[in-house]
């Protein structure tokens, strides 16, 4: 029972369905410094509940329990269908997919740090255990499934370098490993094309594809990554040394006249951490850190 109870203290920050406003992220930030009060409190309480022999495969277990339900969530939103399981998950308009986490990229990252733990589960899979092997990839596939239904850019940058990583590392001796390298690489490319097909748009102006050709062209320039950090430059030098404020982003550009193209949408992170850093607390705060 004490086990199922510290599973579930580390479970369920990350699928908190609950943000009411004014200000949304006050009360998953809340809810998440409750669960980690009572998990310091068992170990105040019985050492052995938080052992480091039994942490890494809680922790593992846990971030890939999270992926494997946020995944989940994120296809029914994906597809339209999240009403139906109203309050507890969040409600999305079609084709659009970021589970209980509010924002595509801080999901698509929780489906790869579940493939993380999924590759860690898949190393101590026996040469010869194919039913083991044949789980490990079905969960990879709703994992990488989640990922491609987020859209997300962060999430193939981080996909990439997770494949990369486990090959640098020798995991393609193994073989329910490398099955799930085949699974991870190819199970991508099949969702980026089929599951806005699946959903009724077409995958050339939908999704990863069309994010990544408008990047390419330009024919999203006024949202592009380029011309914010352009933005954010612009607002670095004006303040090199202090900044601007932290949390004044959004304030400086703003109430900023810039001499060319401005970010169109509302900009209070420069979705570069060096960057966010220099423009608010000054470069070299950003250089130190």
């Amino acid at each position: 029972m004490l086990n199922l109870v510290v599973f579930a203290l580390f479970l369920l920050p990350w699928l908190n369905p609950f943000a009411p406003g004014p200000s949304p992220a006050v009360v998953p930030l809340l809810f998440s410094w409750a669960c980690a009060a009572a998990l310091l409190g068992l170990r105040v309480w019985r050492v052995e509940v938080m052992a480091p022999a039994r942490l890494a495969a809680v922790v593992a277990g846990v971030w890939l329990m999270a992926g494997l339900a946020s995944s989940g969530m994120g296809l029914l939103q994906y597809f339209d269908a999240a009403a139906r399981w109203a309050p507890w998950v969040n409600v999305t308009m079609a084709g659009e997919a970021f589970a209980n986490l509010r924002q595509r990229n801080q999901f698509a990252t929780l489906t790869n740090i579940a493939l993380v733990a999924l590759f860690w589960w898949a190393w101590r899979v026996r040469q010869g255990e194919w039913l083991k092997t044949t789980a490990v990839c079905l969960v990879g596939v709703l994992l990488i499934l989640g990922n491609g239904a987020s859209s997300s850019r962060t999430g193939l940058l981080q996909l990439g370098l997770v494949i990369g990583l486990v090959l640098w590392w020798g995991g393609w001796r193994q073989p329910a490993v490398r099955a799930l390298l085949v699974v991870s690489g190819l199970g991508y490319a099949a969702a980026v094309w089929g599951l806005p097909w699946l959903a009724g748009f077409d995958a050339g102006s939908h999704g990863m594809v069309a994010r990544l050709r408008d990047d390419a062209s330009g024919a999203g320039a006024c949202s592009s990554r380029r011309l914010l950090w352009s933005n954010v430059l612009d607002l670095i030098v004006q303040k090199l040394w202090l900044g601007w404020g932290w949390g004044e982003l959004d304030f400086a550009h703003y109430n900023n006249l810039y001499g060319g193209p401005r970010f169109c949408e509302i900009m209070d992170n420069a979705h570069n951490l060096p960057l966010h850093l220099a423009v608010e607390l000054g470069v070299p705060v950003a250089l130190l850190a």
